[in-house]
C-alpha cells in the first residue's frame, strides 16, 4: 500500500505469478499422462501376440502371392465370421480400409497370424467350402501331381488305342489323369483341347476310340490334383 502526499491510501492489486514450483508440477503431471498413455498402448500392443504355430505361418506366408492372386474373400470371410474366426468389427475393417480385392486378401492374411491354430484349419475349410480347393490344397502343404510313367500303348485297333500309364506322385491329394493326343501325320502337332478326363484316381489305362485307320498318332498322359495340372509324359 502506498499513502500520496494528499493522504489517500492506494492499495496495489498483488499480480499473480505461477512460481516455478508450479511449472514444475505442471510438467510432472504432463510426462505422466503421456507416461500413462505410452503404457496403455504398450498394453494393446503386448496382447496383440502372434498365437498361430509356425509351420502354419510359414504356411501362409509361402503361398502368400497366390493365395493373394486368386483368393475370392467376400463369401470366405462370411464363413470365418460364422466359425468365430472373425469378429464383425474385423471383416468391417477389411472390407471397409481396403477397396480393392488384392489388398482385402493381403489385410485378412496379415490378422490370421494372431488368431490359434483352429483359424488356420478353418480358412482351410472355408476355401473348400467356397470351391477354391486349389487354395486349400496348397495351405495343406500339397503340390502338383508327378508325371506319370511308362506310357505306352498297350493294345489297338483300326479305329482306338489303350494306353497304360503307372502314376506319379500324386502331390499329397488324390489325382486323376488326362490324356491328349494328336496325328503325326504332315508334322501335325496340334493337340486336341481340351484333353481327355480319366476321372477315376486309380486308373492306369484307358481306350481312346474315333480314331482315324492307318494313322500315327503322338500321345501324353499328366495327372491333376487340386493343386493343379502336373507335367505331360
Amino acid at each position: 500500500n502506498t499513502q500520496d502526499p494528499s493522504g489517500d491510501v492506494h492499495f496495489k492489486r498483488p499480480q499473480r505469478r505461477h512460481s516455478q514450483a508450479a511449472y514444475g508440477n505442471m510438467e510432472t503431471i504432463r510426462k505422466k499422462a503421456d507416461s500413462d498413455e505410452l503404457l496403455l498402448s504398450m498394453h494393446v500392443n503386448l496382447r496383440r501376440v502372434r498365437k498361430m504355430s509356425q509351420p502354419y505361418q510359414e504356411l501362409l506366408r509361402k503361398n502368400r502371392v497366390v493365395i493373394v492372386e486368386d483368393m475370392q474373400e467376400q463369401d470366405l470371410i462370411n464363413h470365418l465370421i460364422q466359425n468365430d474366426v472373425l469378429d464383425a468389427k474385423e471383416a468391417q475393417d477389411i472390407s471397409e480400409t481396403h477397396k480393392m480385392r488384392k489388398k482385402r486378401v493381403a489385410a485378412l492374411l496379415d490378422l490370421l497370424p494372431y488368431k490359434d491354430d483352429s483359424a488356420f484349419e478353418k480358412l482351410v475349410e472355408a476355401l473348400q467350402k467356397t470351391k477354391q480347393g486349389h487354395l486349400a490344397a496348397l495351405l495343406r502343404g500339397n503340390v502338383k501331381p508327378d508325371p506319370p510313367t511308362e506310357v505306352k500303348v498297350t493294345s489297338r485297333s483300326p479305329t482306338s488305342l489303350t494306353v497304360s500309364w503307372t502314376p506319379g506322385f500324386d502331390g499329397g491329394c488324390q489325382q486323376q489323369f488326362e490324356i491328349s493326343y494328336c496325328r503325326k501325320a504332315n508334322g501335325d502337332s496340334n493337340f486336341i483341347s481340351p484333353p481327355v478326363e480319366v476321372k477315376d484316381p486309380g486308373a492306369t489305362s484307358y481306350q481312346i476310340s474315333g480314331l482315324q485307320a492307318s494313322t500315327t498318332y503322338a500321345i501324353r498322359v499328366r495327372g491333376v490334383n487340386n493343386v493343379g495340372p502336373g507335367e505331360y509324359q
